[in-house]
């Protein structure tokens, strides 16, 4: 019979490479390619017939693709019309190269207040040794006495004699004021007119612990000698990563972790003021070791060290959403997709250029062989049509939807890759001028009912909240 009518024209990628043993490779437009399998078709319908020949055989059914599924891992499961299936090896592609930093965004609206977290509402003092913590969701926990035993008092020493005032020293960048913010956090504000806001230093829940005995109250020794000078903040380098380099005035430094945090508001320049006499000797931090569980170590310059109990505060509120960062660059999608009609596709991308794939019709089958010579017979009856694609749809959100040629339609998920790297930092600004000598920590005192008193080189101190975990 006459060969069947022609199946509907599928729909290529990038481009196509036929191998020359049945397979063809399909070059993606992100740079990945995949190789089918042998893809030889079955033999061709009879040729035409002879005289007086029998009817011949009607041509096969076209092979179509019957269905397509979104596995959710990156591959994709093709089900012919034939009954057999092919599952595609995993086609995410890679990451992309940054692109330039775009022009500033309009900030959006504001997101919806997540949901309230379960913070600390008030501390109350129980005057026993044990504190109770009342929560924003109306419950509460009391803990057990966290009163330690009492030190031995030492033997005071003889007063030394005051030490001529010593040449001014270079202008530091100390830390002028400490705020508490009530919420676990603190924000440290610096001479330079900076300021940084911790995370939340609330800690979690620690077990009650067994109450420890009153220590008998020592005599009071004799005023001990004006020590040694205290080993200070000589400078502090902003490495440009997130950490600073703390130089003491011994020579030794310190690279913390990163501390990047919000931006605090500027504090006003405080008033340089007057050299002050030599003080005594402070126990200054000579460095701190993150032990990588929640605790830190405190090393002092006078030997001894202290640390911490675990630090990691509870997740807080979520905070309101922040503004729309920078545009990235515009990606090159495929705008339309043309059928030329001699098996070949036109794309067209987003960015004005185009690309025409090589002729796509699959190769022509053997010719069969004669059939022997009869009365004409009937044309037989045109093949069934392959399931192709008719057409692809881009969305504009990421998804595809590709309309096959049987009327039916099959959207995808979104497959679009994970955002670029940032751009790379500006350049850093000019120096400032040298501030007013700095604040720095002359020594730090545990109080032992869990909050600390820090002891600044003005003759100022702050008291912390107390830090004991719930």
């Amino acid at each position: 019979g006459a060969d069947g009518a022609d199946g509907a024209d599928g729909n290529g990628i990038a481009s196509t490479v036929d191998n020359g043993n049945g397979t063809f490779t399909l070059n993606f437009t992100d740079g990945t390619s995949y190789t089918t399998a042998d893809l030889t078709g079955p033999a061709g319908a009879d040729g035409a017939d002879g005289v007086n020949g029998a009817d011949g055989a009607d041509g096969a059914d076209g092979n179509g693709i019957a269905s397509t599924v979104d596995n959710g891992n990156g591959t994709f499961t093709l089900n012919f019309t034939d009954g057999t299936s092919y599952t595609t090896a995993d086609l995410t592609g890679p990451v992309g190269p940054a692109g330039a930093n775009g022009a500033d965004g309009v900030n959006g609206a504001d997101g919806a207040d997540g949901a309230d977290g379960n913070g600390i509402a008030s501390t109350v003092d129980n005057g026993n040794g044990t504190f109770t913590l009342n929560f924003t969701d109306g419950t509460s926990y009391t803990t057990a006495d966290l009163t330690g035993p009492a030190g031995a008092d030492g033997a005071n020493g003889a007063n030394g004699a005051d030490g001529a005032n010593g040449a001014d020293g270079a202008d530091g960048n100390g830390i002028a004021s400490t705020v508490d913010n009530g919420n676990g956090t603190f924000t440290l504000n610096f001479t330079d007119g900076t300021s940084y806001t911790t995370a939340d230093l609330t800690g979690p829940v620690g077990p009650a612990g067994a109450n420890g005995a009153d220590g008998a109250n020592g005599t009071d020794g004799a005023d001990g000698a004006d020590g040694a000078d205290g080993n200070g903040i000589a400078s502090t380098v902003d490495n440009g990563n997130g950490t600073f380099t703390l130089n003491f005035t011994d020579g030794t430094s310190y690279t913390t972790a990163d501390l990047t945090g919000p931006v605090g508001p500027a504090g006003a320049n405080g008033a340089d003021g007057a050299d002050g006499a030599d003080g005594a000797d402070g126990n200054g931090i000579a460095s701190t070791v993150d032990n990588g569980n929640g605790t830190f170590t405190l090393n002092f310059t006078d030997g001894t060290s202290y640390t911490t109990a675990d630090l990691t505060g509870p997740a807080g509120a979520n905070g309101a959403d922040g503004a729309n960062g920078a545009d990235g660059a515009d990606g090159n999608g495929i705008a339309s997709t043309v059928d030329n009609g001699n098996g070949t596709f036109t794309l067209n991308f987003t960015d004005g250029t185009s690309y025409t794939t090589a002729d796509l019709t699959g190769p022509v089958g053997p010719a069969g062989a004669n059939g022997a010579d009869g009365a004409n017979g009937a044309d037989g009856a045109d093949g069934a049509d392959g399931n192709g694609i008719a057409s692809t749809v881009d969305n504009g959100n990421g998804t595809f939807t590709l309309n096959f040629t049987d009327g039916t339609s099959y959207t995808t998920a979104d497959l679009t890759g994970p955002a670029g790297a940032d751009g790379a930092d500006g350049v850093n600004g000019a120096d400032g001028a040298d501030g007013a000598d700095g604040n720095g920590i002359a020594s730090t005192v545990d109080n032992g009912n869990g909050t600390f008193t820090l002891n600044f080189t003005d003759g100022t101190s702050y008291t912390t909240a107390d830090l004991t975990g719930p």
